[in-house]
């Protein structure tokens, strides 16, 4: 999307009562409204959670409809006893651990993911639950076809659904901009032009307070490009690529790669790791623009031990090609501590890293991350040597 067309999305939705009051809890929020919207409307609430186009009647039993009921955002039955659970995620990713806690005993149940944004793992899981997407684009949609039955019973509330109905596709347009493309420069994590009287993305969502999801976002779509890059590959390789979503199964006996994103100290985050033997793992994460080599241990002992040995032998924190040529590894000495080499978080975490800045193309960074898994695939007996 251009420029203009964000500009014209925020500016839309700074005038939106309906998004000024959802910005004290965004999740919570739309789970209210569509409380509201239920306990007002039934027939049509049975329209809107219809699954596989299999319209439901809704129970209208007083206390059929429940919110934020054992960690549920809403549930309730139809007519025919047929139980529904919705699991809403606005601001937030969809996160498959979350929905396997969720999804215990059921089974039985229609459970329906609400959410801004597309899943990107399977939503069919081991324990027979299935999910089903249900983007915030097809709920906008479902509540226009409503307005005309909203209006008959009330014009005030026929408004406030108009109304809400614009300020999510306000937020759909917005979500859709977030796209990535591989030619696109990797410019996202600057939150501050050096040249002040232009505003960056970044500021301009922090205006509305979507500033953080839209980092999220952005990482979570660069983690599942690499993702989908080393898929292509995955048959050749000795490691079992775990499907985006998944946690690392860090006892695993065979090496195992793992791809996930986030948000730490207000920047975003793209996180790999390859599991190179039981409770340890070499790693590369993206914060921010810093590039990180890792090595991490669920041990509190083996990371330390082994990080040296990797850059002794030259298996691993090597920085040497020409994308970083004349780029500053970090840390540097300082005069506390002249012969500091690693930076690290407690015991078990150590990197060095370089800034990416904004020159190079997610293309160039997609591949630097290949190369760099590939650089651990020709070395890995020798790096398990290594490990006592």
């Amino acid at each position: 999307m251009e420029e203009k067309g964000i500009n014209s999305i925020v500016e839309d939705l700074e005038k939106s009562p309906m998004f000024n009051l959802s910005l004290s809890s965004k999740e919570l929020f739309h789970s209210n409204f569509l409380y509201w919207f239920g306990k007002n409307y039934s027939t049509e609430m049975g329209k809107l959670f219809s699954v596989n186009d299999e319209v439901q009647v809704f129970n209208k039993e007083e206390g059929n409809l429940k919110r934020e009921q054992k960690y549920i955002d809403l549930s309730f039955q139809y007519e025919n006893g047929q139980n529904v659970i919705i699991e809403n995620k606005v601001k937030s990713l969809p996160n498959k651990a979350q929905l396997k806690r969720y999804s215990k005993d059921r089974e039985k149940d229609i459970c329906i993911l609400l959410s801004l944004s597309e899943p990107k793992f399977d939503l069919e899981l081991k324990n027979g639950v299935k999910w089903h997407y249900l983007s915030y684009e097809e709920l906008g949609k479902r509540l226009t076809e409503s307005l005309d039955n909203v209006q008959k019973e009330n014009e005030y509330h026929h408004q406030i659904v108009k109304d809400y109905c614009a300020f999510i596709d306000g937020l759909v347009e917005l979500n859709k901009s977030f796209e990535i493309k591989e030619d696109d420069c990797f410019s996202f994590h600057i939150k501050n032009k050096k040249d002040k009287k232009e505003e960056t993305e970044y500021q301009k969502l922090e205006k509305i307070r979507l500033h953080d999801f839209y980092l999220k976002k952005k990482y979570e779509l660069l983690a599942y490009k690499v993702y989908e890059r080393l898929k292509e590959q995955e048959d050749s390789k000795n490691y079992n690529l775990i499907e985006f979503g998944e946690p690392l199964n860090w006892k695993s006996e065979k090496p195992e790669l793992f791809l996930g994103s986030g948000m730490t100290n207000s920047q975003g985050l793209m996180d790999l790791k390859y599991l190179i033997s039981k409770d340890i793992a070499l790693g590369i994460q993206i914060q921010g623009e810093s590039y990180r080599m890792v090595v991490e241990d669920r041990t509190n002992k083996d990371a330390d031990e082994l990080k040296g040995k990797l850059l002794e032998n030259k298996l691993w924190f090597q920085f040497n090609r020409n994308e970083f040529n004349n780029k500053t590894i970090y840390p540097q000495p300082t005069k506390t501590n002249p012969y500091k080499k690693f930076n690290k978080f407690g015991n078990n975490f150590f990197y060095k890293s370089v800034k990416l800045g904004t020159e190079l193309t997610i293309e160039n960074i997609i591949d630097i991350i290949v190369e760099d898994v590939q650089k651990i695939e020709n070395n890995l007996k020798e790096i398990q040597k290594l490990i006592k």
